[in-house]
């Protein structure tokens, strides 16, 4: 052999270092790689934490097994009257804050079947037993080896109220259009019939009642109201000349026949 040849036993030697080497090698870097990755997700978690803990919305966090509620961020706990403490650990079912249990069923039935669910309306009871009308969202989260519900609660309690009482008083408004003696038709912005009175009816002689003339178009209407005029083809073009020129008119005087004469007025 070469005098500076390697021998057998030197050769396997060498290739058993080499291997040794490339394992060491490997390893360091499957630990170099597993420590970047806890790195990350604890850089994660801790930046979810933050915002979770900070948001503005009400947030809560959920065993998804029993409901019980494992984090709550200082929104959810001032919304319902509580402290983060006193959340911690319960349900809202335990804290007597669910009145409307059949809509509990419902959401997670939905959640079991689709993991999440979205802007749900639901009323809750706070801690001094005022009610909060909320839009309701949830998702399905993995935190460890546990499935969670993430919830985020919006409150339209003010919203809801206001509705209300628009709802109301358009509801009062069209009741004394109703009761008025004079003719009324009301459009929406759309050109749709949304109001007619019964002395509307009777002054063009209409055969249907003002709830059957609700949604019709405004050429529907017009083309009702026609036979009443003495002068059908100007008074129909008038009457468009006055809906596209979206301005008042008041008290022009329109021909009608049966030698009658009426005050037409017209508010965009």
């Amino acid at each position: 052999r070469e005098p500076n040849a390697f021998s057998a036993d030197e050769v396997k030697l060498l290739s058993e270092l080499t291997s040794d080497f490339t394992q060491g090698i490997l390893l360091i870097r499957a630990r170099a790689a597993k420590e970047q990755a806890q790195e990350a997700l604890r850089e994660s978690e801790e930046r979810f934490t933050k915002a979770f803990l900070n948001s503005p919305q009400a947030m809560a966090i959920l065993r998804v097994k029993d409901t019980i509620i494992v984090n709550a961020n200082d929104s959810y706990a001032r919304l319902f009257g509580y402290t983060r403490e006193e959340l911690i650990g319960h349900s809202a079912l335990e804290l007597g804050m669910i009145v409307e249990p059949e809509k509990r069923a419902y959401v997670l039935r939905q959640l079991n079947e689709q993991g999440h669910i979205r802007d749900f309306e639901m009323v809750y009871r706070a801690k001094s037993g005022k009610l909060i009308t909320s839009l309701f969202s949830v998702e399905v989260v993995n935190f460890g080896l546990e499935k969670h519900f993430l919830v985020a609660i919006n409150d339209i309690t003010e919203q809801k109220k206001a509705q209300e009482l628009a709802n109301t008083t358009l509801h009062r408004f069209y009741d004394s259009l109703s009761s008025m003696y004079g003719a009324i038709l009301l459009f929406s912005e759309e050109c749709f019939v949304e109001l007619v009175n019964q002395s509307f009816c009777d002054y063009f002689n209409l055969a249907q009642s003002p709830s059957e003339l609700r949604g019709l178009t405004s050429d529907e209407i017009i083309e009702k109201m026609k036979d009443g005029y003495l002068h059908p083809e100007e008074e129909i073009l008038r009457i468009k000349q006055i809906i596209k020129a979206g301005k008042p008119v008041m008290a022009e005087e329109v021909k009608m026949k049966c030698n009658r004469t009426c005050l037409r007025d017209f508010i965009p």
